[in-house]
C-alpha cells in the first residue's frame, strides 16, 4: 500500500481541485471528515460555483431583502450588504 506523500508527488493529477481539497480537508481535521463538510470546502474553492452564487446574492436574495427594507448595499462598498437596522448582540443572538 502506497502512502499519501507519495500519491500527493507522484500521481494526483490536478486537473481539478476536487483530490488536493479533499485531502486538505482531512489533514485540518483529524483525518476524518463529512462528505457535507468536504463539499462545503470544495465549493469554496470552485471559482464557477462562487460566482454563480455572487450572481445570485446581487440579483435574486439581495434583491428581494433591499426591496423588503431588510439589508441595503452600502455606498462605500458595493460589494456588500448590511442590515439596515442596528441590533444588539442579544437581539442577533435570538435572531439566529
Amino acid at each position: 500500500m502506497r502512502g499519501l506523500k507519495a500519491f500527493i508527488e507522484e500521481d494526483m493529477r490536478m486537473s481539478h481541485i476536487y483530490q488536493p481539497v479533499m485531502i486538505w480537508t482531512l489533514l485540518n481535521s483529524g483525518g476524518r471528515a463529512s462528505i457535507q463538510d468536504t463539499a462545503t470546502e470544495i465549493a469554496g474553492y470552485d471559482q464557477a460555483m462562487l460566482e454563480y452564487y455572487e450572481e445570485r446574492v446581487k440579483t435574486m436574495v439581495g434583491k428581494v431583502l433591499t426591496k423588503n427594507k431588510i439589508a441595503v448595499r452600502p455606498k462605500e462598498n458595493k460589494q456588500s450588504f448590511e442590515f439596515i437596522a442596528a441590533y444588539t448582540s442579544e437581539e442577533l443572538d435570538e435572531l439566529k
